[in-house]
């Protein structure tokens, strides 16, 4: 029997962990990405990791530059089915189904659908301090996110998740799910059905973001933000001096008894260093013993 041609959308991290746990799947895998981009001091052109994973199993890859790009492929290649998972790039109205076959991409989306939609849904259930989150596979609408649901699994979030460890279970549950059931809906077994539940939205992630206030926060949805903004763009918070601003970043944190207990921090154009060696050097605020707790 001929092995299903399939065609995975991605460009991010977490889909380039789903295209590694699919190595076994029974399928001709192509990966769609975005095209290499200059990175480091040398600004040489760097593959991203989905594009790497997929060097490393041999698989062919296309690189598109836009979403016209992105469209044409889809409408000049044959294939029975199309996995999206962190892709770069919207997918125009004009090719959501699949010539071959006729049936709809499909979508994996790191969260219970309709919650947390859009670009950011990892940071946003760690933001928010959320217990679980999940994982859902759908079929892909013009509009964002809304399409008809084929699974969604539960994924409880470990206190000492961030955004990196909760990213990669995502992913491998997101490969597991997408396995169960893609082979039923080739063969039209499956019924999506349509999401049901309270919408919520979340937004791309700026570097601004990570910037804190130790007077309006409270202690936990600080730390809730270091887990968040784990990768990028971190969190940090200002000094102000006469003649400038520094800018200080949070690189080691926890949450103890209620409080922060900031362990390394790296100031604007120094090396790293310990909170103690910080407080002998620069003059931040002694008076927050409600939210963070000080070297004695």
């Amino acid at each position: 029997m001929t092995k299903p041609k399939l065609l995975f959308l991605s460009s991010s991290n977490f889909g380039a962990q789903v295209l590694q746990d699919l190595a076994d799947l029974k399928a001709d895998i192509l990966l769609v990405t975005s095209e290499d981009k200059s990175k480091g001091r040398g600004l040489n052109l760097q593959p991203n990791s989905a594009k790497k994973i997929a060097q490393d199993l041999g698989l062919e890859v296309v690189e598109v530059a836009n979403k016209t790009e992105v469209a044409q492929i889809l409408k000049q290649k044959d294939y029975d089915l199309a996995l999206i998972a962190g892709f770069s790039y919207i997918i125009q109205a004009d090719v959501l189904f699949a010539p071959k076959t006729k049936l709809k991409h499909l979508v994996l989306h790191p969260s219970l659908l309709p919650d947390l939609r859009g670009a950011s849904p990892i940071q946003y259930a760690l933001l928010k301090g959320y217990k679980k989150t999940g994982i859902c596979l759908f079929e892909i609408e013009a509009s964002v996110d809304s399409g008809d649901v084929i699974a969604c699994e539960n994924l409880a979030i470990d206190k000492n998740d961030n955004y990196k460890t909760l990213e990669i279970k995502l992913a491998r549950q997101s490969a597991k799910l997408f396995k169960e059931n893609y082979s039923d809906y080739l063969a039209g077994k499956i019924e999506s059905k349509p999401q049901k539940g309270k919408v919520s939205f979340t937004k791309q992630i700026e570097k601004t973001d990570g910037r804190v206030n130790f007077k309006k926060e409270t202690a936990r949805e600080i730390f809730n933000k270091f887990r968040a903004f784990y990768i990028w763009p971190g969190i940090y918070f200002e000094l102000n001096y006469p003649s400038s601003i520094k800018t200080i970043k949070i690189t080691d944190l926890a949450l103890k008894n209620k409080k922060l207990l900031i362990k390394k921090v790296l100031p604007e154009g120094k090396k790293e260093m310990d909170f103690q060696s910080f407080l002998n050097g620069y003059n931040f605020p002694l008076d927050l013993q409600n939210k963070i707790i000080y070297p004695k």
